[in-house]
């Protein structure tokens, strides 16, 4: 039996909502990486876990995106909790990667960096800290840097782009169902 032309139609009117699902899902298992990027550090000034033989009187950040400057901040703390940074954060205007803060250090033997950015190239928002020692003992200077991230997931305009690209190819084969459906001879009417 030969495949016709109307046999060809039905098949592509069956498969096309399974390849706007198919569509849809390879979007979002394609773009995450685009929505999970976050400005993180990629070096600073003390490194995390350094030890100084000085406090130093300014900490710096590179991240790996631009990050805006309303948003983003870096606060310092000493081992007792005292906040010893002392000035508001600076993103410097030349490279919107790169963030400062003054700090005044006192005999504390480990600081704690808290940094919060939001990125200018997607609006995410990240958190992470670091500390770093001033002449301390191998075991007063914690051996972790944490970060972590606010993803909201999927970014809102790709969900927007995903749905309307389903609801046109919804609409397509619903059209051209119908269409068929009212063509053929003793269809219900």
């Amino acid at each position: 039996m030969p495949f016709t032309f109307r046999a060809k139609r039905r098949l592509a009117q069956a498969l096309l909502p399974a390849i706007a699902l198919f569509l849809a899902l390879g979007a979002a298992v394609a773009f995450p990486q685009i929505a999970s990027a976050h400005a993180k550090p990629t070096s600073s000034t003390p490194s995390p876990n350094q030890n100084l033989t000085t406090a130093p009187t300014t900490v710096t950040i590179i991240f790996g995106q631009n990050v805006k400057p309303d948003g983003s901040d870096i606060i310092v703390y000493d081992k007792d909790g005292k906040k010893v940074s002392t000035a508001p954060t600076t993103v410097d205007p030349n490279d919107l990667k790169k963030m400062s803060v003054p700090m005044q250090g006192d005999d504390s033997e480990s600081y704690l960096v808290v940094w919060h950015t939001v990125s200018a190239d997607d609006g995410e928002s990240a958190i992470g800290s670091f500390s770093f020692g001033v002449n301390a003992a191998a075991d007063d200077l914690p051996s972790t840097t944490t970060t972590t991230s606010a993803s909201s997931g999927i970014q809102p305009w790709l969900a927007a782009l995903i749905g309307v690209i389903g609801l046109i190819l919804g609409g397509v084969g619903g059209y051209y169902f119908a269409r068929q459906r009212s063509a053929t001879p003793g269809a219900a009417q």
